[in-house]
């Protein structure tokens, strides 16, 4: 945890328009669906130098859709035109531009020359309305006051303002002390005037901690920072308190005062947040909807545990797999969990084909991913992957497959067969071959038979060590299907026969051969389609194959006894 901290600082309009700029940015989560409007003091006044400000706000970050016409009436024992003018309003009426979720309302009070002692100005909000709605006012937030400290009053005692203890989620209060310099003491009370700055915002993070007050005879108060318990994964937040001046008046005309001590006018404190631990850094995905062609999307919910949100936006990182093909079956775009958000949709969009197959389905696999805060979030280990099937609304050909196989040849090759039965205009089979189980290109053509029932088989001459295959069945009327993806292992990968050094490599490569069976035979250097690129006469167990001209990507070094090694080319 860490504790108040010190710093010199002079008051001023700088700090407090710092103070407006970082809480116009404020965005929390507070439980109500509907967010309320509400109104915060950010600084009290100088006469003649620094202005009262107020930020008027949604209580939650939902930035408004169309403007919001907040009415509200003045306060306080200063009078409006005489004592202080209103400034970024029209007329009693402040505006939160849409896509906003603030707005500051300035009270600027003049120098008026006499010597009054320190006066009030505050804001009562009355209603929130836009052309279509309003919005509820928060009642326990509906209203603040500024002080307006005397300009002209004799100076005395500076104040100062003490570090104490740091506040923490979700219930430990934080506390500081306000004081006269020494053990002074004034024979009447002291209004403290302060701006607030930091990353929290008041009403929000903390509570309020309204105007402050030195009791007469009295040297100091502590001052208790209570924090805001929310589901906000953040990151720890600052606290600013910044001493403008004391205010007090003994009643018979004379005004006095206090001004800041030059070493003890301001302490920042962090409020440290509980939220950010590895079991609420998590996210689960469950399927809403099934997709159908022609048109019906299927969805996705991928969320955050219970009710959190982050104050950061999540780019979700997921792998999709199953039999549908990413870019002919569906569209997904890349999926953001907006900050300030607990959950997001994740649409599939169907692509249409004249293609008749089975009911497809596409699995999203969560995987580790991070924030814009750079915080760190792990699938749920029970809810990390969802399936969703895709319909099929393409009229069947006319035959059954009824088995699809493949099996590794001593020779190196791989055998395919196939059956089928109740073939009827039945045109051609085209085998096709992926790397990965969702990019395939053609290995054979298979003219059909065309009627009764029938066997068939094809042999992939140059398959990979690993191959996925299926079968695209195409009728006379053009009407195509897929069949279900097999994979097949082609022989095995022994490190321990062979090496390549460096590996990855780039411009050439140093072969290894540590198994004297190999010497003086052939190797062929294929790409992940399964085209061969060289062919290695294997006469040393230390020889240099070139790779110039080689796009980067993962080879495969096949033996003739079966085995292969794997190559990465940069």
């Amino acid at each position: 945890m860490r504790i108040f901290t010190s710093k010199l600082s002079a008051p001023g309009r700088n700090i407090v328009l710092m103070a407006i700029l970082v809480f116009a940015a404020f965005a929390r989560v507070y439980s109500q669906s509907t967010p309320q409007i509400i109104v915060e003091k950010v600084s009290d006044a100088i006469e003649g130098g620094t202005n009262a400000i107020f930020r008027v706000g949604l209580n939650a970050p939902l930035p408004a859709t169309e403007n919001i016409n907040i009415t509200f009436a003045t306060t306080g024992t200063a009078t409006l035109s005489t004592d202080y003018n209103i400034y970024n309003t029209a007329g009693m009426t402040a505006v939160i531009p849409a896509g906003a979720t603030t707005t500051t309302v300035e009270f600027d009070a003049g120098n008026d020359g006499l010597i009054e002692g320190p006066e009030t100005a505050g804001l009562q909000l009355l209603s929130a309305n836009t052309s279509s709605g309003s919005y509820a006012i928060d009642a326990t937030l509906s209203a603040a006051t500024a002080l307006i400290v005397d300009a002209n009053a004799a100076s005395t005692t500076p104040i100062q303002v003490l570090s104490g203890t740091s506040p923490m989620e979700p219930a430990t209060s934080g506390s500081f002390t306000v004081k006269l310099a020494g053990v002074a003491t004034s024979a009447w009370p002291v209004s403290i005037a302060y701006v607030l700055s930091g990353t929290s915002v008041a009403g929000v993070d903390y509570q309020s901690i309204g105007n402050l007050t030195i009791p007469a005879n009295t040297n100091s108060i502590q001052v208790l920072l209570n924090v805001i318990d929310d589901h906000i994964i953040e990151q720890a937040e600052t606290f600013t308190i910044t001493l403008l001046s004391g205010s007090a008046t003994d009643g018979g005309g004379n005004a006095f005062i206090f001004p800041p001590d030059p070493a003890n006018s301001h302490i920042t404190a962090t409020l440290v947040d509980d939220d950010n631990t590895p079991v609420n850094q998590m996210l689960s995905i469950i399927k809403t909807a099934d997709a159908a062609e022609p048109g019906t999307s299927g969805h996705f919910k991928i969320s955050l545990p219970g009710d959190y949100v982050c104050s950061a936006p999540i780019n979700i990182a997921y792998t999709p797999t199953g039999t549908a093909t990413s870019g002919v079956d569906y569209t997904l775009n890349t999926a953001v969990l907006p900050a300030y958000q607990h959950s997001i949709d994740v649409p599939i969009t169907v692509l249409d084909d004249a293609i008749s197959e089975p009911k497809e389905t596409l699995t999203l696999t969560l995987e580790a991913t991070i924030d814009g805060n750079n915080g760190s979030y792990t699938p749920d280990p029970i809810s990390n992957a969802a399936t969703l099937t895709i319909a099929d609304d393409d009229s069947p050909l006319p035959l059954d497959l009824i088995s699809f196989t493949g099996q590794s040849q001593t020779k190196g090759g791989v055998l395919l067969k196939w059956k089928t039965v109740a073939e009827h205009n039945t045109d051609y089979f085209i085998l096709e071959r992926s790397s990965d189980g969702k990019s395939f290109l053609p290995v054979n053509k298979i003219n059909a038979k065309g009627t009764d029932n029938n066997e068939y088989s094809a042999v992939d001459q140059n398959p990979l060590p690993l191959s996925f295959y299926r079968l695209q069945m195409v009728d006379k009327d053009h009407v195509v299907q897929y069949s279900d993806i097999i994979r097949v292992q082609n022989g095995a990968q022994k490190s321990g026969e062979a090496y390549f050094y460096p590996n990855p490599a780039k411009g050439e490569v140093r072969l290894k051969i540590s198994n004297d069976k190999l010497l003086n035979t052939k190797a062929i250097l294929i790409n992940t389609t399964g085209q061969i690129k060289q062919v290695i006469n294997l006469t040393q167990h230390d020889q240099v194959v070139s790779l110039e001209h080689y796009a980067a990507g993962l080879y495969f070094l096949k033996f003739e006894n079966g085995t292969y090694i794997k190559l990465i080319i940069q």
